[in-house]
């Protein structure tokens, strides 16, 4: 299983393969170990543009305590960690995981994915 992560600006995408961190505002049990895809619009619209694996993840409490920075382009309750990040040279249309065609944009954040779709696009973005 894995989580789609929106990313809605070029610069906070740049941001997040940089630092290998994404500010969310998502309640839910985070994991050490979970994957995730990253989402944008592209010109063949939504699309996962990218992959990573938690490696931690912190409270903002947490990351501002010890010296973490303080993103202040949205409201954030916990920010992901990841050990491994990969940005795809060619990203994978939404449309390649045969979801819900009602779902788009805002709807994509936050929804879990299963293996099998998770495998598809990893093979469809190398």
């Amino acid at each position: 299983m894995a989580i789609l992560l929106r990313i809605l600006q070029e610069n906070w995408a740049r941001r997040v393969f940089e630092s290998r961190t994404y500010y969310t505002s998502l309640r839910r049990k985070w994991e050490k170990g979970l994957e995730c895809l990253f989402i944008m619009k592209t010109d063949l619209g939504d699309s996962v543009v990218g992959y990573g694996i938690i490696e931690d993840y912190k409270t903002r409490e947490e990351w501002l305590k010890n010296g973490g920075e303080n993103f202040t382009e949205h409201p954030w309750k916990t920010v992901l960690i990841f050990g491994k990040i990969v940005k795809f040279q060619n990203p994978v249309p939404i449309k390649e995981l045969q979801l819900d065609k009602r779902l788009k944009g805002k709807y994509l954040h936050g929804l879990k994915v299963d293996r099998l779709s998770v495998n598809k696009i990893l093979d469809l973005s190398s």
